[in-house]
């Protein structure tokens, strides 16, 4: 939002399909991490692998897996990423492999009229970040302080919000009522 030519605060809410299909490829080979934030049971249910892993091959792919995600976030951190196949060119061999054979049953999904990218547009504004922060500024009795804050949004894998710095977060879907509480907060936190 933007105020008399100076600009105020600022809320970018976006579901992306990078972060979206790194998830997808995890769930689809059970390669998410057994542990917080990520989700044991918040997880895409109807992907099925295109080859069956041995034990070896999965814990080579979970740690691939794991480093590509990081990098992701490191990179959408900073700014936006797109992906594409050739992507997969620069990745692992055998998580590149893995993407491959899901980017095609993903991008499905994906795009298709009631899929994953068409969904992510009623939950990107579901959100009321407006309306907290004329609530903050009526508690306080004053305009919020100028802040700038990128939330991408994950259909699944996580059960909990991932605050990677103070101006990025990686949010799973949920209710807006879940999520007043944690808008709440970090409006009091940065206005």
């Amino acid at each position: 939002m933007q105020r008399s030519k100076e600009p105020s605060w600022s809320a970018v809410i976006e579901g992306t399909e990078d972060l979206n299909f790194a998830i997808y490829v995890a769930s689809t080979y059970d390669l998410l991490p057994k542990s917080k934030p990520f989700s044991e049971s918040r997880r895409w249910t109807s992907t099925n692998p295109s080859v069956e892993l041995t034990p070896a091959e999965k814990t080579v792919l979970a740690v691939q897996w794991l480093e590509w995600w990081t990098r992701l976030v490191e990179v959408r951190s900073i700014h936006q990423h797109n992906l594409a196949p050739s992507y997969f060119e620069s990745l692992d061999n055998e998580l590149a492999g893995v993407c491959s054979d899901t980017w095609h049953a993903f991008r499905n999904w994906w795009h298709m009229p009631a899929g994953g990218g068409t969904a992510m547009i009623f939950w990107e504004s579901a959100d009321k970040v407006g309306e907290y922060v004329r609530q903050f500024e009526q508690q306080v009795n004053r305009k919020a302080k100028a802040f700038r804050l990128k939330v991408d949004l994950v259909y699944t894998g996580l059960d909990d919000l991932i605050e990677v710095s103070d101006e990025y977060v990686i949010m799973p879907l949920r209710s807006a009522h879940e999520n007043r509480f944690w808008w709440t907060k970090k409006i009091n936190a940065v206005g």
